[in-house]
């Protein structure tokens, strides 16, 4: 029963920080593709960066699908 208190407890954390994980990979490829263009040399940075965040590591999964999303709107002009 614990076990399960715990689980459901990391996961409410999990979800309360989402926003903030959305925030941090948006801001973070605004500011690459603020110049006009995100060249490839820019995403791998920038994923490998996110990777390598502890405060992200909870998203780990959620990364790319985050990504892919912002880098879909950015590459359409929005």
């Amino acid at each position: 029963m614990v076990k399960k208190a715990r689980r459901a407890a990391t996961e409410i954390k999990k979800f309360e920080k989402r926003d903030l994980a959305q925030v941090v990979i948006n801001a973070a490829y605004l500011v690459a593709c603020a110049d006009g263009e995100c060249e490839a040399s820019e995403k791998a940075k920038i994923e490998q960066v996110l990777r390598n965040q502890p405060a992200l590591s909870a998203f780990t999964s959620e990364i790319n699908a985050i990504s892919a999303t912002i880098i879909g709107q950015l590459d359409t002009n929005f």
